[in-house]
């Protein structure tokens, strides 16, 4: 069984509950105006420099409308997609072309739409918005901080939660999609502080967050009606919380991957609802029942004489049963029917049914638990929607509609037609099938809907002529690999042989150039790529009639290394035909090029002198080493140019000279420098080192890092060194950046040493048991979340610079902020295996790095890769650790005893 814990709201939210204070002294003082307009906006057609008082000359943009409206005017949005970041700070009404019409994004990361008094003041103004959707955001869909009324809008596919309500929100006839909120609370919608928020004929479904998908917190008030929470994923489908107050009426709380409730308030009351089949158990808390509730085992507390529980509801898929929302409807014996309460029960359910309804046939209307209310209609007639005319070889799509539209379905549709194969197909109130004739004439189509209720039948034809032949089909043919930089030859071929020409064909190449060409059936293009890689093809051929497409994919070749089984004299661009040493093979290859590096040890001084990507069989198995001097020499000695070199999952290790000497630009992933004879790495370039481990070097300073260049480490472990100056060293002009990074367990020189006209930035690191101390600094060292520690006499031989939440057991440093921790034992298990790539120091419970860092400045993983911040001390606010691992409770480690090997 999981554990749950009360999610987590941030600073967003505090500072929101700060700017509301006293905003409901003020809900009766709406915003009134003498309303102009009405405006008109058009993506397609308009201009915000028009006057946007008519159809013929609109705003191109909901912005540029608003900009001109008065408080209270309507701006009407025609159909089309609206990519802005859109602020409204007066009372307005908003009316689109449909909610599949109209749509309000933002691409830009932010929040598509803003409602809040621009000017700071708490005003209350009402916005009304209607048949539109806002989707696709990244920073979240709709935040209001005002009155809002949604009235068949469609909120969906937003990152960050779908709704942020922190004033008054009405949502009739309206759903809540597949909006993912990846940290904070309420992925569909969140009700914080004062909110109040009624909901009536909503859906709400396919949202993910780990925490919520519908949040009430502290003295927000909802009230659900008709609503239907289902196919929601990992959170808690409704979780109330602080002194919150939630009522649910008549609403279907079903099939989600998480819980149904937590309410964590004490205020949620729930009648004529439905709770079952989510996941166990339903709910995480006693509810209040009003009576004549249902849940599918017993963990509600529905604790009435009319409730139900351990009672399967049967209910239907949630799909499109008629109306504007999705619903799910009852089996004709759900025990649901006819088994709620008259007194409370709305008028009407989502599609539009009359509410009660005598559903058990028993003589008595009485109102069905749930979102919906089981009718037993029968169809009263089926319409075929097809074109009069069409050609052959050509899909026709032809499409049913029954009445009603609330029907109860399953409605089984029965398709013939002259010359095709029976169809038959399960749906709501609407069906569509396409065929495809190849001869002409005049084709009869039948179709039969039945829903054991009623059955009705309509037939139409269609004439099929020959007309202009439509395209069937494009091919493009050629090969999928050859060796980078060469020619190669692609066809496209069109079907059928009949088709209408001439046709065009449009080239999409990845890399290249666009291609337009007018031909035949047949077309060719001839191409080559100077990089190695995989590349898409794609042409579209187009005549008139139609068009069609094909992709295709080639790869420019990579090169291959085996110390085993390779030859220099091999074209290594294959595995079995490699090369035998890493330098052949970046003698043959192309810039930018890919090197497959086999397990096995290669002794030899290897020079890059442009763009490459050396890919190991794993750290401890694709060894380079240079018994004869430096390892790798990075750097451009014919062109002097910028080149990124990259190099992963193998170890540099053993060299008689240094480890790695560049010049360049180069990155390291998951890579151990470890035992080199005079300095792991040297950089006057720039250097990015991610998840990789410097050990085993001696020498005089900077013995496993020296850097007159910008060098960028994070997740990395330096340890096991002895250098009598330096361990990592950044010299006059450098500048050096440590973000979750283990300093520990080298001897003699200084761990972190800077240098007059150097900088050196250390994050979220640790910096422990080092004998020759932790930091020098004669230059610039800032510190923040740190940890200095058991390093020789003194931590510090010189002052540092303290950017706050740092930890050191002495007092020697310059540590002045007030959040510092100072003479104080971090108190860290030894250097261990604890997950991820490197080795790290984990926090012993209790320690005083768990809960103390600042979050303003906190990565989002730890040196591990575990997420940041946690609430370690498990007292309800998950704040970053201070150093570079994050605690989560005990874990198993595995003790890491320094050994050198040479």
């Amino acid at each position: 069984m999981k554990t749950k814990h009360l999610p987590h709201l941030f600073g967003l939210f505090l500072t929101m509950s700060l700017l509301l204070a006293g905003l409901w002294t003020l809900f009766g003082q709406m915003e009134t105006a003498v309303a102009g307009g009405p405006w008109y906006v058009n993506a397609s057609t308009g201009n915000d420099g028009n006057s946007c008082l008519s159809v013929g000359s609109p705003c191109a943009t909901v912005g540029g409308a608003f900009a001109k409206a008065d408080p209270g005017d309507t701006i009407n949005i025609a159909a089309g997609t609206y990519d802005e970041a859109l602020t409204i700070d007066q009372a307005v009404n908003l009316l689109g072309a449909g909610a599949d019409q109209t749509i309000l994004t933002n691409s830009g990361g932010g929040t598509a739409v803003t409602i809040q008094d621009g000017n700071g003041n708490l005003s209350q103004f009402l916005v009304t918005m209607q048949d539109l959707a806002i989707q696709d955001s990244a920073g979240g869909g709709l935040l209001t901080l005002e009155a809002t009324e949604l009235t068949n809008v469609i909120i969906q596919n937003n990152s960050g939660q779908g709704i942020y309500n922190a004033g008054t929100i009405t949502i009739t006839n309206s759903s809540i999609n597949n909006n993912v909120s990846a940290s904070s609370s309420g992925a569909a919608i969140i009700n914080f502080d004062i909110a109040r928020m009624t909901m009536t004929d909503v859906t709400i479904s396919g949202n993910v967050n780990d925490n919520s998908i519908v949040h009430v917190q502290n003295t927000a008030h909802a009230s659900l009606t008709n609503v239907t929470i289902s196919g929601n994923q990992t959170g808690t489908a409704l979780v109330s919380a602080g002194s919150a107050v939630v009522t649910t009426t008549n609403v279907t709380i079903a099939n989600n991957t998480g819980n149904a409730l937590e309410d964590y308030s004490g205020g949620v009351s729930m009648q004529n609802t439905v709770i079952a089949n989510n996941e166990t158990p339903n709910c995480w808390t006693t509810v209040t029942s009003l009576g004549n509730n249902l849940e599918s085992t017993n963990t509600c507390g529905f604790n009435q004489a009319s409730d139900i529980v351990n009672t399967e509801p049967q209910l239907g898929v949630l799909g499109s049963n008629g109306g504007d929302v999705q619903t799910m409807v009852p089996a004709s014996s759900s025990p649901l029917i006819d088994a709620g309460r008259n007194d409370v029960c709305p008028a009407m359910d989502p599609r539009g049914v009359v509410r009660p309804f005598d559903g058990d046939g028993v003589g008595a209307n009485l109102c069905d638990i749930g979102a919906v209310e089981y009718s037993a209609v029968g169809i009263t007639s089926v319409t075929i929607d097809a074109p009069a005319s069409g050609n052959v070889n050509t899909d026709i799509t032809i499409n049913a509609d029954v009445l009603p539209q609330t029907a109860t379905p399953p409605i089984t549709y029965t398709w013939t037609a002259t010359g095709q194969s029976q169809v038959v197909q399960t749906s709501g109130n609407s069906d569509a099938v396409t065929f495809n004739w190849n001869s002409t004439g005049l084709k009869t189509i039948t179709i039969t809907a039945d829903n054991g209720l009623a059955q009705d039948s309509d037939t139409v034809q269609i004439n099929i002529q020959a007309g202009t032949q439509a395209l069937t089909g494009v091919t493009i043919s050629g090969p999928t690999s050859g060796i980078t930089g060469e020619d190669v030859t692609f066809t496209a071929n069109a079907t059928p042989a009949n088709a209408t020409q001439p046709v065009t064909y449009s080239w999409v190449i990845q890399g290249q150039n666009n291609v337009t060409n007018f031909s035949g059936l047949s077309d060719q293009i001839t191409v080559s790529w100077p990089d190695d890689g995989s590349y898409s093809i794609t042409v579209t051929a187009d005549n008139g009639v139609n068009s069609v497409q094909d992709s295709h994919s080639f790869t420019a070749i990579e090169w291959y290394v085996n110390g085993s089984s390779g030859n220099d004299s091999n074209d290594c661009t294959s595995a079995n035909a490699a090369c035998a040493t890493v330098q052949a093979a970046l003698d043959k290859a192309s810039a930018n090029a890919t090197i497959h590096i086999a397990a096995g040890t290669y002794n030899e001084e290897i020079g890059i002198g442009q763009g490459t990507t050396l890919l190991g069989a794993g750290t401890g198995q694709t060894i380079l080493t240079n018994s004869g001097g430096t390892a790798v020499t990075i750097n451009d000695f014919i062109n002097n140019a910028s080149n990124l070199v990259e190099m992963h999952d193998l170890t540099v290790a053993n060299a008689s000279g240094e480890g790695l000497t560049n010049s360049d630009d180069l990155t390291l992933n998951n890579v151990i420098i470890e035992n080199n004879g005079t300095r792991g790495i040297s950089n006057v370039g720039t250097l990015t080192m991610t998840n990789s481990t410097i050990r085993g070097h001696s020498g005089d300073s900077g013995v496993a890092l020296f850097t007159s260049g910008n060098a960028t480490l994070t997740g990395v472990t330096v340890s096991g060194n002895s250098g009598s100056s330096s361990i990592v060293h950044t010299q006059s002009g450098g500048s050096t950046s440590l973000v979750n990074v283990t300093i520990s367990g080298n001897s003699a020189g200084t761990a972190v040493l800077s240098t007059s006209g150097s900088t050196v930035e250390i994050l979220n690191s640790t910096i422990v048991n080092n004998p020759g101390g932790a930091m020098a600094n004669y230059a610039t060292i800032t510190l923040q979340n740190s940890i200095l520690a058991n390093n020789g006499s003194d931590n510090c031989l010189t002052n540092i610079t303290s950017l706050g939440n740092n930890i050191e057991d002495g007092n020697d440093c310059n540590l002045n902020q007030g959040s510092d921790q100072l003479n104080t034992d971090p108190l860290l298990n030894a250097l261990a295996n604890n997950g991820g790539p490197t080795f790290t120091h984990y926090p012993e419970e209790g320690s005083p790095a768990i809960d103390t860092g600042s979050n303003s400045a906190c990565p989002a993983n730890d040196q591990r890769g575990e997420t940041r911040p946690m609430d370690g001390d498990e007292v309800g606010s998950a704040i970053c650790d201070i150093g570079a691992v994050e605690y989560a409770g005990d874990i198993q480690y595995q003790l890491f005893l320094p050994m050198i090997i040479k």
